[in-house]
């Protein structure tokens, strides 16, 4: 069996793990110029033994050290008969419930779905178990839509989700944001039939869990003990960095010029929340990013969801570029997961603008009229008749725009840059330098070739 090793990886393993070209030659008794082509070349095969042998040396795993030859799309294109033959019928409580379909996305990334909602309004939709992935729904219409969000009905668990009948509506209906593992369920409200748009974005929790599930019990166990006691969730990572650094109450409070018992109080839940201010100064005295620390912005209604009537989205409309835009339902909590509803109302003789450009991948759906699509690839403009129902996966960077005269929904969920990527960013050192040295890094750390490492 052949393996293809990508000489980047590699480059970056040996540097990681302190080890030259000619330790690992001789750890893995090949010959150091097999190695040395590899990353001198980019990428190069070896058999599956000098591959298991290379990532033993380095302490990792052999797909850590597999070239990975995808080059991202710039542009996905969906017609809207491409996406109807995405169809898929779901079964739930006995009936009929939904169908589902898909909208473009490159592999091993998540995009929006579109379900026909078929549950009728005589009935109370059973409602599914939740799902790790925050999400941001919008009806579409043209009817009006239940939403269920618990086991027991009340106005925060069992409301509509309307759609806006008007004919010139490019902002189509209500929008909400759902946090993780918020059971929730949709039935008509009519006899109107009515389509939603569902948007489950990665949460940004998933990684950490991953590292969770690869612990034992009774450290998964104590890890919940200590986020899961009655206290907001910055003490906790506030005790955390503390234990990490050696630090007692004691000493943070001389370094801090905070009172031992008002920080008692903070860390174990009982007492008052240290202020903005106090928090600065608890992170000046540990060296850690304040940030950390801060309490969340509210923006949650009792079940965890934010809503936003059509109404007072299109209250927010404005101008924004050769467009009007208007806001969908958002919340502070869920920095990377975004949406807007844009109206285009340029002429289809002119060539649009391309005016839009985005640090992530971006989603649009047309909603209504024909617009004309274009982008720049390789330094030329592409341009594309798109019509109601057609969908778009566009990749972050990508300098496009639309014209002619319609609607688009537009969604975000932060892949290809999340705000956990623009924080680090926030912090760098010499930010330039670390950009341009990180693309196609293949310099070592500094070492001579023929030096073993010595």
């Amino acid at each position: 069996m052949v393996v293809e090793i990508d000489g980047r990886r590699l480059n970056y393993w040996l540097n990681a793990r302190k080890v030259t070209l000619p330790v690992l030659a001789t750890r893995t008794q090949t010959d150091s110029g097999t190695f040395a082509s590899i990353v001198n070349g980019g990428r190069g095969e070896v058999d599956d033994v000098t591959a298991k042998n290379v990532a033993g040396a380095l302490s990792v795993r052999i797909g850590d050290l597999m070239s990975d030859t995808t080059e991202l799309p710039r542009v996905i294109y969906s017609s809207a008969a491409d996406i109807a033959r995405t169809r898929r019928p779901i079964t739930r409580d006995g009936i009929h419930f939904y169908n589902y379909y898909t909208l473009p996305v490159p592999p091993s990334r998540i995009g929006p779905v579109l379900l026909d909602i078929l549950c009728p309004q005589d009935r109370v939709p059973a409602l599914n178990n939740g799902h790790l992935e925050p999400a941001i729904t919008v009806n579409l219409g043209p009817g009006d839509i239940n939403g269920r969000w618990g086991q027991s009905l009340s106005p925060e668990t069992w409301a509509p989700i309307r759609a806006n009948r008007r004919e010139d509506a490019w902002v189509v209906g209500d929008s909400y944001v759902e946090p993780s593992y918020c059971p929730h369920s949709y039935g008509l409200a009519s006899d109107t039939p009515a389509l939603l748009l569902s948007y489950t974005a990665p949460s940004r929790l998933s990684s950490h869990l991953e590292e969770q599930n690869r612990w034992t019990d009774d450290q998964a166990a104590l890890f919940r003990s200590h986020y899961g006691k009655e206290r907001v969730a910055s003490a906790a990572i506030l005790e955390a960095q503390m234990l990490r650094r050696g630090v007692d109450v004691r000493w943070l409070s001389m370094t801090s010029g905070i009172e031992e018992r008002q920080l008692e109080g903070y860390l174990n839940g009982s007492g008052a929340l240290l202020t903005t201010s106090q928090l600065e100064q608890v992170a000046r005295s540990l060296n850690v990013d304040h940030r950390i620390l801060l309490q969340p912005m509210p923006g949650r209604d009792p079940v965890g969801k934010t809503s936003l009537s059509y109404e007072r989205s299109i209250e927010t409309a404005r101008a924004f570029r050769s467009y009007q835009v208007a806001s969908m339902a958002a919340s502070p909590l869920h920095s990377d997961l975004s949406g807007i509803f844009i109206s285009v109302t340029g002429s289809s003789r002119e060539a649009p603008a391309l005016d839009l450009l985005d640090d992530c991948d971006s989603h649009y759906l047309v909603t209504a009229g024909a617009l004309v699509f274009s982008w720049k690839e390789d330094g030329v403009v592409q341009q594309r008749a798109i019509a109601k129902g057609d969908a778009i996966w566009m990749g972050p960077f990508v300098p496009h725009g639309f014209g002619g005269r319609g609607a688009l929904l537009k969604l975000n969920n932060g892949d290809g840059g999340t705000y956990q990527d623009q924080m680090e960013i926030s912090v760098a050192w010499n930010l330039q330098h670390t950009l341009e040295r990180s693309r196609g890094d293949f310099q070592n750390w500094g070492y001579d070739h023929g030096s073993g490492g010595k």
